[in-house]
């Protein structure tokens, strides 16, 4: 007795690819081309700097003074938080 090959019924993967749209499509998305042009327009030294945005001016005292209590306020509130977590 031979076995009987089974028709798959419903829709098949490849009539489902041609039916849809890609989402660029459905959302209007369109590719944006960057040229080197474009940043030499601009005329800004720091972009093209790669530790630029790495290094902050320097502080007053009474500035840096502020910045190191603010810190030591924001690391105290966190480990009370990770404290009170843990509990």
């Amino acid at each position: 007795m031979k076995a009987r090959k089974v028709r798959k019924k419903g829709p098949v993967s490849t009539t489902d690819v041609k039916k849809t749209k890609s989402m660029d499509a459905v959302l209007g998305i369109e590719l944006i081309n960057f040229t080197d042009e474009e940043n030499a327009d601009k005329g800004d030294t720091q972009l093209n700097e790669p530790n630029a945005d790495l290094f902050q001016a320097p502080l007053s005292p009474k500035s840096s003074l502020r910045s190191n209590q603010r810190q030591e306020e924001i690391r105290s509130d966190f480990a009370t938080f990770m404290e009170a977590n843990a509990q």
